[in-house]
């Protein structure tokens, strides 16, 4: 039984675009660059692909950014719920459990 070859462009986005880049200078070298799928048609490609690769990494970019203030406001907002069950088991402390309840919180400690 015999596997034909093929050719599958890697996974990693960078190294999809230089493998662009190294089959347009493979076709040129191999004088198939006037051809319909030439290197006219590659190059159009590869410029495609790395404008939306630009764009992908500046939407991770920003995602990371707002990821990273998400998780700074969570460690604050738990800090802030955490002194005020522990404000209400202060002034309440035979009766705490109802209060907190009274207050809206689900459970003692965030």
């Amino acid at each position: 039984m015999h596997q034909k070859d093929k050719y599958v462009f890697p996974k990693d986005r960078n190294k999809r675009s230089a493998a662009l880049e190294l089959m347009i200078d493979g076709i040129a070298y191999n004088g198939f660059g006037t051809k319909e799928f030439g290197t006219t048609f590659w190059t159009d490609l590869k410029t495609k692909y790395d404008s939306l690769l630009n764009q992908a990494s500046t939407t991770d970019g920003t995602i990371s950014g707002k990821v990273n203030a998400k998780n700074t406001l969570k460690s604050s907002l738990k800090k802030t719920m955490n002194c005020l069950i522990l404000a209400i088991k202060a002034n309440y402390p035979d009766s705490y459990k109802a209060e907190i309840r009274t207050w809206g919180f689900q459970k003692e400690k965030y």
